[in-house]
């Protein structure tokens, strides 16, 4: 009932058992229609009633929370059940906002369902969430329910004991795991370890009392497996086990709230299931090998699993057999057995003998051995159909094994019976089938019925109808198949009999690609390549007419893409000349054709020449015969011993070959041999022998070029020339030699009309029978050489003098020589085909002389004259000896001694290496024109022979040329100095007025300035030049001469000078722009003016204004000084002696004016008091008052005062009368345009009232600011706007002060406004807190920094706190300043002032300081001098800025990646190294600001030249790896990370040198898709070599199956074939004979089959194994092992005759024969038809049959390879022939001498021959 307050209580009808606390308890609760029920372990303990106005509600907004135990605070431990249920009293119910629970079926729903421990704390497991029981649903919040059950301990979490389980053998349980939590926080479970016989699952679905529905297949394989706790998982026994079984498990918490999820409870739980063991039935097994037999032995087996489970046999089988037949017909059993191994049964016969049915009881084992020796028997005479057996057995199972009863089985075996023996394949052919089948396959069979019905079957499955061709022969279709390997083939009957299987192998169809050659000799034998597929061992070729009439010939090689075997004979039968080729490797079935064709045989008659020298070369034979194609081929060839040549085919009977240089060494006579398919097929040799002679040997020929006219001499030397030899050969033009000794000969060449302007020809000698050797040598033809004319017509009389000849027909040769008029012969020089130079000793002077041209010493061209004459004068001399250096001089050659006369075109001179033409003007006078010439001395000569030779030589000089840039001034009068400046002057360069050939008076000064006094010059204007030599001249520009101005008089006479002006009275005043003034000391001589006018006014020619604005030093009190007039703007001035001087005085000072007012009329007398007035008042110069600006002459002078006169006035004012402000210096002198910059004036006679700066722009624009007074020479003001001042941005304007309101200002000093400095730009915006970045700040607007200004860089926002530091000017927008030390990190506005501080930018920019990151690691520390090395360095103090990079050395690289750890303060960058020319040791830092600042640490990058391997050894290895690989080739280093990479697989490598590495191979990857992998060498373990010639071989280890022959003779020399696997003939394949000492190489004949030539070794087994790498071998095995023999010796053959048909028995003795299959005997090349061992020291061989007699080796073989030779021979002749006997008869008593008359008899010498008598033979007697 309701309380009011949501809380319902109840009132509890229990029955609850006692359950021990720490047991596990399921509870759930349970609202029905009349009561809410509790459920404890699935039975109802606890019940109320359930009030139907007061339902718990069921909206989606409210939840609850069940309080068991009472008050949650109650710390009371309950001991039972009873009392936990007793205590459930209330609900309490908690609204909520959001829908988390809905109960579904108001009659029956699940409220909540705990599971929780007693006693132990508490358990947060709901196991109503998310489960469906039922279809009671329940969904509710994730917050657990709290279930108080006891007192709180200490532990945290914990496994609960499990209680024991049972279970059976065939019965899957679920088992719950169990834990507990002092906290909130849910478990987990945690599998330690894994079921020893069964297995763990998951199950799929339970029911509520925890029973399983269905589990996972799938078992829990792996440790630490998971399960939450109070989840089950299923245990599943193993079939037929019987014990105990355990599992482990441990808890551990998933939440991180109190605990971590990685520590584990302290305890472990273990979990025991015993499994008990069922009765199980028997069961039968029938596994036959064959069907061929009705015994059941070995089998059919009864088994029954208890006796496995129970150790036991049972001896309580009770089995019962009964045997059925149909169509009536009896069959019957017989069961041996007796009482002690069988209990017959009731009724049954003993023995079970001739029964149709029996019963037993017996053991296990009895049972079986009593099926094992059943036998089955039928008396009727026609086969039945169908007959079966029935056994059924009846296990009783274990005694006391109560409730389980007793287990039957029943197995029904069908069989038939069959007359006679069963079928048995004796034979099959072919062995083997191509894949696609096709034919038929032959069987020779036995114990068959030719009626019967037979099917063959292939592989076991695919079946094929057998046809009889006899009563033991059957022949079956063979089907196509889908695998290659060895399978079976076997028959099967009507009643499924099977006959034995046979072995039958698919193989691959073969195909044939190409055939090599296509057509070959009718006789057969040749030998023909058939490339294509799937050939193997067994491939023979064959060859057919139309696919029939086949004939097969065996390979004589075999691979599996290549076979070669011999053509046969041409068949009779075959029609055309064309035949069939195809393989087989079973006989049945066949390749596709290929089409070989039949040829006459190639045959050679003769041979023509039948002789040439040894040297072969352009020697050329024919041959003539028959068979010889009809069209020209690369495939004809002719073979000169064994040296092949091509052939030419001339016709159908004749070829021509070029004779090859003789090889053999031994003999000089070869056989010749031709073949029509490139060496298939050869000729049988011709009789007659082509025959080599030795030929002569030509080392020179001279000379080796004539003219095409015939007729030259020429000599041939060398070696071997004698008198056969009779000719010579030019090009195909025969002529004699004349043989002068044997290494010298000589012929005159023959006409070459048809030569072309340079051919060629071939020289050789030939002897008296036409053989002619071939040189390399050549005779060239050329055209007649023709001159036309040479280079020089005057040659030099005492000089040698080169003289070229023009021409046509000239060739390079050895031998060109120049013929000179005098006889004399010298050697010429080839120049090009129109040019050759000669050389001329000289003459006598002035005669006449000639040349002429031979290019090979022997035909002269024709002759040309030249003159000689004289090139050396003593007297010769040069004018002018200097001139500029761009020439165009005038240069004059003079001598006493008359010049040649001749053409002016042929004279020239020589200016150090430049020739220029001169003319002659006289006899005894040349004048040339310099060339240009860099300046210095040269030698200059004159030539008259065309520059051939020269005169003696003269000293010329060349200078720079005088560059005027400007001269000053340019008026002036006579008497004045007019300064030259340029460049290039010298000492001696004097200046000219272009009136006057005389220099002026010149001084030289330095390079760059020649002064020239003007005199004697009429007025007007005059032109100045300079000159080097006088004959070159430089216009310097115009000079105007005026006369010289005169000063006469000055006024004021008096005064002050500094801003005096003076009015000038005088003479000659010109009105020009360059009209100046000055005050000079003295009024004569040449001296320095004491200040030169700013301004002069002209007034007239007579009178000018002279104003002098200041005058330093200052001058004495009443000192005189003269003004003086310039025309030239001060150059010179006027020099009059008798000017007027100017007397210099102080203006008077003023103390007081009195009055200080009048009249506007004027007139007052106005007292001046003061001092420094002149006394008496000079009557020259009086003093004069100034009111304003109006003057007023002074009328007296009391002492210490003046009086004048006021002007008259307009209006009233104030006149203020003080000393002048003067202004000295300004500073600064710019400020901003802003205004507000305080200006410092220093000046004098500053007045501390009334004074202000007057501001004035260039156009006269004031402004007036008050100034602040600070002494009297100093003042400061502010600058006002620019704008205000009508200025702006780089305007000058003007200050000056004034001391009585801007009334009187002092002079003016000039002021520059700029703009406001702006900062856009700092670079780097960051550096470290030990100051000294160079920071690059950029100014923005209209600023413009000055060289000369004043610039500073403020750090700090404020005065008080910043620093100031000086910056350096870059440009007119950019200065730079080094950042000052801080004390810590920190941002720090810097600021920017123009002019020393007085303006700063009004914002500063942001500069951060930081603190040095320091580097604390590098990896890699090395890379190659190409970069891009990726380097990982980590730093500490690394801040995350944008402008972090790496430095090396000097180099900065911004990082690929950065990464940072807050926590650690590390951070990792990742830089690119930079490429580097050569090796270098780079300091490795970080900068945070660009590389700008940074600070070397211990760490270092090293840069050093790319390794480069160019080859390994071994190039390939097993794909197990371990092969050992040297790596070669440049630039290896020694370094920790050194390393090979094959492909993706790194090892590390070891260094042996700068160029040998070694690593060890890894396996090939089992996911790899290639064998071939890279091989890559890095010194870092991050940059590898890039080349790709360093490819590695994977390949499958090689191995060895068996090797053939077995044995072989010590000496070696046996090839041994071995046949194995993956064999490759691109690997150095290796075999090895027992050690490492005894290996050589294999030749590869396919994947399969490889040859090795054996070493010689001791006699003895060795273990023959291969390699594919010289490293891993071929494992060992007895089966390999090769025997070393002694090697046979051969002492006597018996007899050593016979006759050529053979047969005769030939008894060897000897050593070493062993008795083996392979024993065979030679007589030369024919083996023994047999062969008999008698002994190790005899045996008997028969003689083959020869075609022709003589002698052969005898040879003899243990291994069936390598014969042994002992030198004993046996020797062939023809067969007796008895054609007479003489007597025919004689005495019975014998001994009659008969002489036997006929053929084919033996030598006397023979001991062997013997006379065959009917039944007696006798020795033949010597014959006297």
């Amino acid at each position: 009932m309701s309380n009011g307050n949501g809380v319902y209580d109840f009132d509890w009808t229990s029955s609850v058992p006692a359950v021990p606390v720490g047991e596990f308890t399921s509870l759930g609760l349970i609202r029905t229609t009349e009561e809410i029920q509790i459920i404890h372990n699935s039975n109802v303990v606890a019940s109320t009633p359930y009030d139907s106005d007061n339902q718990i509600p069921t909206t989606d907004e409210e939840t609850f929370e069940l309080l068991l135990g009472g008050d949650a605070d109650d710390e009371e431990a309950l001991t039972t059940l009873s009392n936990l249920v007793s205590e459930i009293d209330e609900f309490t119910f908690h609204t909520i906002p959001t829908p988390t629970h809905h109960i579904t079926n108001p009659t029956s729903d699940l409220i909540v369902h705990l599971k929780f421990d007693e006693g132990r704390g508490l358990n947060l497991h709901n196991s109503a969430v998310n489960s469906d029981i039922n279809n009671h649903r329940l969904s509710i919040p994730s917050t657990e329910f709290m279930v108080k059950t006891g007192k709180p301990e200490t532990w945290v979490y914990s496994t609960l004991p499990q209680p024991s389980i049972n279970t059976l053998e065939d019965t899957p349980i679920i088992i719950t795991l169990n834990g507990t939590s002092s906290t909130s926080d849910p478990l987990t479970a945690i599998l330690t370890s894994l079921p020893i016989y069964g297995s763990l699952h998951y199950p799929t679905n339970t029911n509520l009392d925890g029973q399983v529905v269905t589990y996972d297949p799938t078992p829990i394989l792996t440790i630490n497996s998971t399960v939450n706790v109070g989840r089950s998982l299923v245990y599943v026994p193993v079939g037929n086990m019987k014990g105990e079984d355990t599992f482990e498990y441990a808890v551990k918490t998933t939440s991180t709230s109190n605990f971590s999820p990685d520590e584990f409870s302290p305890t472990v739980n273990q979990v025991k299931i015993d499994v008990t063991s069922i009765n199980d039935p028997t069961y039968f097994t029938f596994n036959p090998t064959n069907k061929l037999s009705l015994s059941f032995l070995n089998y059919y087996t009864v088994m029954d699993v208890d006796t496995l489970e129970e150790d036991w046999d049972s001896a309580a089988l009770e089995t019962e057999i009964k045997v059925e037949t149909g169509e009536g017909v009896k069959s019957v059993m017989t069961v041996r057995g007796d009482e002690n191994s069988l209990v017959w049964g009731q009724g049954m016969v003993k023995g079970g003998e001739k029964v149709e049915n029996t019963k037993f009881t017996s053991s296990l084992s009895n049972l079986n051995t009593a099926l094992d020796g059943l036998q089955l028997s039928t008396d009727t005479r026609s086969q039945p159909s169908k007959t079966s057996l029935t056994i059924t057995t009846k296990d009783q199972g274990l005694m006391g094994d109560a409730g389980i009863g007793a287990k039957s089985t029943t197995n029904l075996v069908d069989f038939s019976y069959r007359l006679g023996s069963l079928i048995t394949i004796k034979k099959i052919f072919p062995t083997q089938s191509a894949i696609s089948g096709e034919g038929d396959l032959t069987l020779t069979v036995s114990n068959v019925n030719p009626s019967s019905s037979l099917t063959c079957v292939f592989n076991n499955t695919l079946m094929t109808s057998a046809t009889f061709q006899t009563t033991s022969t059957l022949t079956c279709p063979i089907p196509s198949f889908q695998s290659l390997g060895f399978t079976s083939v076997h028959l099967i009957d009507s009643n499924s009999f099977e006959s034995n299987r046979v072995q039958y192998q698919i193989i691959p169809t073969p195909t044939v690609d190409t055939i090599t050659p296509t057509e070959g000799s009718i006789l057969g034998s040749t030998t023909l390549t058939l490339t294509g597929s799937g050939f193997s061992s067994s491939t023979v070729c064959v060859f057919s007419s139309t696919g029939i009439n086949r004939i097969p010939v065996l390979p004589l090689s075999v691979s599996s893409t290549v076979v070669t075997c011999l053509t046969p004979p041409q068949p009779s039968s075959l029609l055309t000349s064309d035949i069939s080729i195809s393989t087989t490797t079973n006989g049945i079935q066949y390749s596709n054709l290929k089409t070989f064709t039949y040829t006459t045989p190639v045959e050679v008659s003769s041979i023509s020449p039948t002789s040439g020298f040894t040297s072969g070369g352009l020697r050329t034979i024919t041959l003539t015969g028959s068979g010889f194609p009809t069209e020209d081929s690369e495939d004809i060839m002719c073979k000169f011993g064994i040296t092949l040549t091509q052939a030419t085919l001339v016709s159908s009977s004749q070829i021509t070959c070029h004779v090859p240089p003789h090889s053999l060494p031994n003999t000089k006579e070869v056989m010749v041999q031709v073949t029509s398919n490139k060496g298939a097929d050869w000729s049988k040799p011709c009789v007659t022998l082509y025959t080599y002679i030795d030929a002569p040997i030509i080392t020179s020929l001279k000379p080796n070029i004539g003219t095409l006219l015939g007729g030259t001499s020429v000599t041939i030397e060398g070696s071997n020339f004698n008198s056969n030899l009779l000719h010579a050969k030019v090009g195909d033009a025969k002529v004699s030699v004349a043989v002068e000794s044997s290494n010298r000969v000589s012929f005159i060449t023959p006409p070459n009309a048809d030569a072309g302007e340079t051919e060629k020809q071939h020289v050789s000698l030939g002897d008296i029978f036409d053989n002619y050797v071939s040189t390399n040598l050549n005779y060239t033809y050329t055209d007649p050489v023709v001159i036309n004319h040479v280079d020089k017509l005057y040659v030099s009389s005492s000089k040698p003098t080169q003289l070229k000849v023009f021409g046509e027909g000239f060739y390079r040769s050895s031998y060109i020589k120049c013929l000179f008029g005098d006889g004399v012969e010298r050697d010429g020089v080839y120049v090009n085909p129109n040019v050759v130079s000669c050389l001329s000793l000289g003459g006598d002077s002035t005669s006449s002389s000639s040349v002429s041209v031979s290019f090979n010493s022997r035909d002269y061209s024709n002759s040309l004259p030249f003159t000689y004459v004289k090139d050396d004068y003593s007297q010769l001399q040069l004018s002018p000896t200097l001139g500029t250096t761009a020439g165009n001089t005038n240069v004059v050659f003079t001598s006493t001694e008359p010049f040649p006369d001749i053409n002016d075109d042929k004279v020239f001179a020589l200016f150090d290496s430049t020739l220029v033409q001169c003319s002659s003007s006289t006899s005894t006078r040349i004048s040339c024109e310099s060339p240009s010439h860099l300046a210095g001395s040269v030698p200059v000569s004159i030539s008259f022979t065309s520059g051939a030779t020269y005169s003696a030589p003269l000293q010329y000089e060349f200078k720079d040329d005088i560059i005027v840039t400007d001269f000053s001034p340019n008026k002036g009068s006579n008497g004045d100095t007019v300064t030259i400046l340029g460049s290039n002057f010298d000492y001696d360069d004097k200046c000219y007025t272009i009136t006057s050939s005389k220099p002026l008076a010149s001084t030289f000064v330095n390079s760059g300035r020649l002064d020239c006094a003007i005199q004697g010059e009429e007025t007007g204007a005059n032109a100045i030049r300079v000159s080097k030599n006088g004959y070159d001249f430089i216009a310097v520009g115009s000079f105007e001469v005026y006369q010289q101005a005169q000063v006469t008089a000055t006024l004021p006479t008096r005064g002050k000078l500094s801003g005096a002006s003076v009015t000038l009275t005088g003479n000659n005043f010109l009105n020009s722009a360059d009209l100046s003034c000055a005050v000079f000391a003295n009024s004569c001589g040449s001296q320095t003016p004491l200040q030169a006018s700013t301004s002069l006014t002209f007034l007239t020619n007579t009178q000018t204004i002279c104003k002098i604005n200041s005058i330093t030093p200052d001058l004495t009190l009443n000192t005189n000084v003269f003004f003086k007039v310039s025309y030239n703007n001060g150059h010179s001035y006027s020099d009059e002696c008798n000017s007027i001087p100017f007397v210099v005085s102080t203006p008077p000072l003023l103390d007081s004016v009195a009055p200080s007012k009048g009249p506007t009329t004027g007139k007052t007398p106005v007292t001046l008091s003061g001092s420094l007035f002149p006394s008496p008042l000079p009557s020259t110069a009086p003093i004069v008052c100034k009111f304003g600006t109006t003057l007023s002459t002074t009328y007296a002078s009391p002492a210490g005062a003046v009086v004048c006169a006021s002007p008259p006035s307009d209006s009233t004012s104030t006149l203020p009368l003080s000393t002048p402000a003067t202004v000295t210096t300004l500073s600064p002198k710019f400020g901003s345009q802003a205004g507000g910059t305080k200006i410092t004036v220093h000046g004098n006679h500053f007045l501390e009232e009334d004074v202000l700066c007057v501001f004035q722009n260039s156009e006269g624009f004031k402004i007036n600011v008050a100034a602040e007074w600070v002494q009297s020479t100093i003042v400061t003001c502010p600058s006002p706007v620019a704008s205000d001042l009508q200025a702006s941005n780089n305007d000058q304007i003007y200050i000056g002060v004034s001391n009585n309101n801007g009334v009187d200002v002092s002079n003016l000093k000039s002021y520059t406004y700029k703009s406001h400095v702006i900062i856009n730009g700092v670079l780097p915006e960051n550096g470290p807190v030990e100051g000294k970045t160079t920071v690059k700040l950029t100014a923005d607007g209209g600023v413009r920094f000055g060289r000369n200004d004043n610039i500073l860089c403020r750090f700090g926002a404020s005065e008080e706190s910043s620093e100031e530091v000086e910056a350096a000017w870059i440009s007119e927008k950019t200065v730079e300043c080094d950042s000052p030390e801080v004390d810590e990190s920190k941002i720090s506005p810097i600021y920017l002032s123009s002019n020393n501080g007085l303006d700063w930018s009004s914002t500063g920019y942001d500069f951060t300081y930081y603190s040095n990151p320091i580097v604390k690691s590098v990896s890699p520390s090395a890379g190659p001098m190409s970069g891009g090395t990726p380097v990982t360095i980590i730093g500490e103090n690394v801040a995350d800025v944008d402008t972090i990079s790496c430095v090396f050395g000097d180099i900065v690289v911004v990082p690929t990646t950065i990464s940072h750890d807050i926590e650690t303060n590390l951070s990792t960058l990742v830089c690119l190294s930079p490429s580097t020319t050569s090796p270098s040791n780079m300091a490795l830092s970080i900068s945070l600001n660009g590389g700008s600042n940074f600070v070397s640490g211990s760490y270092t990058f090293t840069s050093h030249e790319s390794v480069s391997p160019s080859s390994i050894y071994p190039m390939s290895g097993p794909v197990d790896g371990n092969s050992m690989v040297s790596v070669y080739g440049a630039n290896f280093i020694d370094t920790e990370d050194l390393s090979c990479r094959f492909g993706d697989e790194v090892v590390p490598a070891t260094f042996v040198s700068a160029s040998l590495l070694t690593c060890v191979s890894p396996p090939l990857p089992s996911t790899a898709t290639t064998t071939t992998a890279l091989l890559q060498i890095s010194t870092n373990g991050v940059d590898y070599s890039t080349t790709t010639s360093t490819p590695f071989t994977y390949s499958q280890p090689v191995s060895i199956d068996s090797i053939s022959p077995l044995t072989g003779p010590e000496t070696g020399s046996t090839r041994v074939t071995l046949t194995g696997a993956n064999f490759n003939e691109n690997d150095p394949l290796v075999c090895e004979f027992g050690s490492e000492s005894h290996r050589v190489a294999a030749t590869v004949i396919s994947s399969t089959v490889a040859i090795c030539t054996t070493p010689s070794h001791m006699p003895g087994p060795v273990t023959v194994s291969v390699s594919s790498n010289g490293q891993q071998w071929s494992p060992g095995d007895i089966e390999d092992e090769f025997t070393y023999t002694i090697g046979i010796n051969i002492l006597s053959a018996s007899p050593a005759f016979g006759p050529l048909k053979g047969e005769t028995s030939v008894t060897l003795t000897g050593s070493n024969f062993l008795d083996t299959e392979n024993l065979v005997c030679m007589f030369g090349d024919e083996p023994s038809p047999s062969v008999s061992f008698i002994s190790s020291t005899q045996i008997v061989c028969e003689a083959p049959r020869q075609l022709e007699s003589g002698t052969v080796a005898l040879t003899v073989t243990n291994n069936g390879i390598t014969f042994e030779d002992s030198g004993v021979t046996f020797t062939y002749s023809g067969t007796p022939a008895v054609l007479s006997v003489t007597p025919i008869s004689t005495p019975i008593s014998g001994r009659t001498v008969l002489i036997i008359s006929g053929s084919g008899f033996a030598g006397a010498e023979s001991q062997d021959t013997i006379c065959k008598f009917t039944s007696t033979s006798t020795p033949t007697p010597t014959l006297p």
